[in-house]
């Protein structure tokens, strides 16, 4: 589903950086903002996030990401917020962890997703 006001954006509250970020739809990217496979909903035309159900139980999601692709990290808002920069911005870290493997496509077992529509 396009998003032609730009305005939808993702949210971690928990990640590698000890710190929650706020992850902006790239220029461009406004087509890509969410779509519905068939075990779920997904974020960004490159799986920056996405949830799959595989026949599990509906409390057992699973999911998986290839960040970034059509969603960044929101540099200008960081800055006013006054925190510190994130050095490695271009990385799983910001959304799902790091396999600790150095692969792009990271599946996760998600404990809670929330979706809010503003």
């Amino acid at each position: 589903m396009a998003d032609p006001s730009g305005r939808t954006f993702l949210f971690s509250l928990v990640n590698a950086h000890g710190r929650p970020v706020k992850l902006r739809l790239k220029a461009g990217h406004h087509d890509k903002a969410l779509y519905l496979n068939g075990g779920g909903p997904g974020f960004g035309g490159g799986s920056d996030l996405r949830l799959m159900s595989r026949g599990r139980p509906a409390n057992k999601e699973d999911g998986c990401s290839v960040f970034p692709y059509s969603y960044e990290l929101d540099r200008a808002a960081e800055a006013a917020a006054g925190l510190p920069p994130i050095p490695f911005a271009h990385d799983n870290t910001l959304l799902v962890g790091d396999d600790g493997q150095g692969h792009r496509l990271v599946e996760f077992a998600a404990a809670e997703i929330e979706m809010y529509q503003l």
